[in-house]
């Protein structure tokens, strides 16, 4: 059984809004647990979602936010959680989209709900309804939306700040 992906427990060190984006660390990690074989799906996926926290995570221009991510190989998937202790997913698309709550919007049939995303969500709804990502799941403490059945024995239930991203790619998928 997978350990808990606890904030305690990640890898990493903690990263910043305030430093640039390094994607060579995040590849580094990848490969070094496991998922060299299918670092592309993984990249394109996670490079969006952390351009999202650099880009909606602060609460106010120059605000500093702090992220982590961690990364294993989970039965016959590889796994890939991204957080941030910024305003929260849900949150953002509340002030982006208006009041109401957008997490009805995330649960629409695709083609809906691809018209009411960014390039990172409507990629990994994609990619889900394609089968080349297993399960995704998206969390703030507004709530939580989840997509296939993501092993839940490596995923805290809650999150009391921000945004947690955690999606999973098939070990044998392969790009064409």
């Amino acid at each position: 059984m997978a350990l808990p992906m606890l904030r305690e427990q990640y890898d990493f060190r903690v990263r910043s809004t305030g430093e640039p984006i390094d994607m060579q660390v995040f590849c580094r990690h990848v490969c070094a647990n496991g998922g060299e074989s299918v670092l592309k799906e993984i990249y394109a996926h996670a490079s969006e979602v952390i351009s999202n926290v650099y880009q909606h995570a602060p609460r106010s221009e120059g605000d500093i936010v702090e992220w982590f991510f961690d990364c294993r190989v989970i039965g016959n998937d590889f796994q890939v959680a991204i957080e941030d202790d910024g305003v929260g997913i849900f949150e953002s698309l509340k002030i982006s989209h208006g009041s109401k709550l957008p997490l009805e919007k995330l649960l629409q049939p695709p083609i809906k709900r691809l018209a009411h995303r960014g390039m990172g969500l409507s990629a990994l709804f994609r990619d889900f309804d394609k089968g080349r990502v297993s399960s995704a799941m998206f969390q703030s403490p507004a709530g939580t939306v989840k997509l296939g059945s993501p092993n839940l024995n490596s995923i805290p239930l809650s999150i009391a700040q921000g945004t947690r991203v955690v999606f999973t790619v098939p070990l044998w998928v392969r790009s064409v």
